[in-house]
């Protein structure tokens, strides 16, 4: 059986036990990917092309989630700016004008939830925004955590200040993020992440046991979370009420 090459230099220690051990990608796919990666010596920038176009035709390839229940909630948290960003221009308007959508949005799920009365324009916002999807990374797909717990709200005992660094995310100090709960019934296309789900840069956060790698400095205790990959759920199928969180960063 041919042995695998050694560890090439643009990889971190990390990435390479991830590419490794990665349970669900056959043997010959790691052996010719590890043996590109090493073609590209020290240039990480050429390693990290070289990944991305191999990702191409590879991505949710590994098998469906365990045990999925329907009602399980899957959980995502998005940094509120790129949301803005990517979703204004799905609409054709202007970062500014989409947040306030976002902010008249917001006031209607927390109004809704005190069973207060809301406003027309806070009613349109709602309705405007949840006919769209949870902006998708660049490749098209989604990562959503499992609670450990499998119930319906993806964030039940886990929302709070350490949520970002169990999730492995080198959050901005201050970032605001949006939090997402929809449950797995209306997730399409669901599967095991591989390594090469992971892009470049998210390669070596990642665990090639199907988790999430708490950063360092994550107290004991605090782990990560299994992910699944996905097509992005559409908004109108969020299962709890989309908030603003400020998580710890490292």
């Amino acid at each position: 059986m041919p042995k695998y090459p050694p560890h090439p230099h643009a990889l971190t220690t990390q990435a390479f036990e991830n590419v490794l051990n990665c349970r669900y990608t056959p043997r010959r796919k790691k052996l010719a990917y590890l043996a590109m990666i090493n073609s590209c010596g020290s240039d990480t920038n050429s390693a990290a092309a070289a990944h991305d176009k191999e990702r191409k035709g590879e991505l949710r390839k590994g098998p469906p989630p365990d045990k999925l229940m329907p009602d399980e909630g899957l959980g995502v948290i998005i940094s509120e700016f790129t949301f803005i960003a990517k979703t204004a221009q799905e609409f054709s308007m202007a970062p500014s004008e989409f947040r306030r959508k976002v902010d008249a949005w917001l006031r209607y799920t927390e109004k809704r939830s005190a069973g207060k009365p809301v406003t027309e324009t806070e009613r349109l916002a709602a309705m405007t925004i949840q006919s769209s999807k949870v902006p998708a990374r660049q490749d098209g797909e989604i990562w959503l955590f499992r609670n450990p717990g499998r119930g319906r709200d993806a964030f039940s005992g886990v929302l709070d200040d350490w949520l970002g660094m169990r999730l492995g995310i080198q959050l901005i100090p201050g970032e605001v993020r949006l939090a997402f709960c929809f449950r797995s019934q209306h997730v399409t296309n669901p599967s095991v992440p591989r390594f090469l789900d992971a892009t470049w840069s998210t390669l070596p956060f990642w665990d090639w046991r199907g988790k999430t790698r708490p950063l360092v400095g994550c107290p004991s205790g605090k782990g990560g979370f299994e992910e699944i990959v996905a097509d992005p759920p559409e908004l109108r199928f969020l299962d709890r009420p989309v908030e603003r969180i400020t998580l710890k960063s490292p």
